[in-house]
């Protein structure tokens, strides 16, 4: 991200990043990068699509 890529792998990075930070029970980190996924202009509607299901929950580390 630092390197300013074009604006699908910058979303698709933000999206994983956030799949990452729910995966480690981070959900408040994680809902950031969806906020900012969705936030890129020029994003594909497969990134919106997940980052909003990030953002629902979908992704969440699962307590027990």
């Amino acid at each position: 991200l630092d390197l300013s890529p074009d604006a699908a792998t910058k979303a698709w990075c933000l999206v994983y990043l956030g799949r990452l930070a729910d995966v480690v029970g981070e959900a408040p980190k994680a809902t950031d990068f969806y906020k900012a996924a969705l936030a890129v202009d020029g994003a594909s509607s497969l990134a919106r699509q997940t980052a909003e299901k990030g953002m629902a929950g979908a992704f969440r580390r699962k307590t027990q």
